[in-house]
């Protein structure tokens, strides 16, 4: 893709350095919601041990969670680069259960259906989707259908009931 970019638009760059460039860059391309952060610390404050589990590169999927300040509402994350197994494999999820020296039970909110979802059936646990395209139906079904961070921990600490 970067090679055609350069190609395209004509650039006085590589390929390989554009890539670069946007690598460097993407970590502060993602944003988090204050609420969702706070949601985070509920759900600690709780009891929860919270993790983050996520496909990628691990210079870049660790800058993007030090750059949104979440290792400072979380207790410890997994990266698929650090491990050698992707989302929707339960391998991943029984790592993130030994970083956080807890047995791999709760949940897994996400917003992709097929990693998060599968992947957390795959691993045992209960599922809440963010749904953020509002559309009704979703498949595989999680046990939950919401439309953030925040939403999914208020369900979880309320005890909501499957397709809530």
């Amino acid at each position: 893709m970067f090679s055609e970019l350069v190609e395209r638009f004509d650039l006085p760059l590589s390929a390989e350095a554009l890539w670069a460039r946007y690598r460097r860059r993407m970590p502060y391309l993602v944003t988090c919601e204050p609420e969702d952060r706070t949601a985070l610390d509920r759900l600690r404050a709780a009891g929860w041990a919270v993790g983050i589990l996520t496909n990628g590169m691990s210079d870049n999927q660790e800058a993007k969670i030090r750059v949104l300040g979440l290792d400072a509402h979380i207790d410890g994350w997994v990266v698929s680069d650090d491990v050698g197994v992707r989302k929707p494999e339960r391998a991943i999820f029984e790592a993130l259960a030994t970083r956080l020296n807890r047995r791999l039970t709760g949940w897994m909110i996400g917003d992709g259906l097929e990693h998060d979802i599968v992947g957390g059936h795959r691993a045992g646990l209960r599922t809440a989707y963010i749904n953020r395209s509002g559309s009704a139906a979703a498949s595989p079904a999680p046990d939950l259908i919401v439309a953030s961070v925040s939403e999914a921990v208020d369900a979880i600490l309320t005890g909501a009931s499957a397709g809530a």
